[in-house]
Parts: C-alpha cells; structure tokens; sequence
C-alpha cells in the first residue's frame, strides 16, 4: 500500500477519518469567534424549491460540515462543507490547477 492508496481508498475509513478532523479543527477555531457553533446540523426541510445545480442534496439526510452564527453577520446562520481531492489520484493527474479549483468549488465531484 502507498500514500495515495491510503488518500483514495473507500475501505478503511480513512477518508472519514480525515474529513471528521479538519471538520472539528474548523469547528474548533469558528468557536473562538463566534458563540453558536454546531458540526453537522439538520437543516429546515424543503419545500418544493429547486437548485440551479445538480449537485446539491435535497434530501431529508442534507446537512452542511459547520454552522456558525454571527461569522459575517450578527446572528445570521454561515454554513460551510468541508472538501478533500487528492490531486495526485490516476482520475486528476492530467487535470491542470485550475481545473481542479473548479471541481471543488464548482461541480463538488472531489474525493
């Protein structure tokens, strides 16, 4: 087994493992500035609004990373979701730079 096993494998938990981390890390230090945090909040169900893209999750199990309260405004809701892709996996070597900025911030199809 060698490093980019390890970053792309399913098996394992790994990938779960690395997210969870970065996710409490986030939550860790959005505690410091802002007194409402909370990892993996439920959001209000949907009501027959639809999304522009096809990559968001619509579902009764759609959650954000972190909430935090009063991070650009006080008492408005901030919702961020934690991302990883390995840029040296087989299926993103031949990808420039840029284009794999795009796929996290765009697409949402990173690892």
């Amino acid at each position: 087994m060698d490093i980019n096993h390890a970053l792309n494998c399913p098996r394992g938990g790994y990938i779960i493992i690395r997210h969870n981390s970065v996710r409490d890390f986030i939550a860790k230090q959005l505690s410091t500035v802002c007194k409402d945090v909370e990892c993996e909040p439920h959001l209000q169900t949907l009501d027959g609004e639809t999304f522009s893209t096809s990559t968001t999750l619509t579902g009764d199990n759609a959650h954000p990373d972190v909430r935090a309260r009063g991070f650009y405004r006080p008492g408005q809701n901030s919702y961020f979701d934690i991302k990883f892709l390995n840029p040296n996996s087989e299926s993103y070597l031949s990808s420039s730079a840029p284009t794999l900025m795009w796929l996290l911030l765009c697409v949402g199809s990173a690892e």
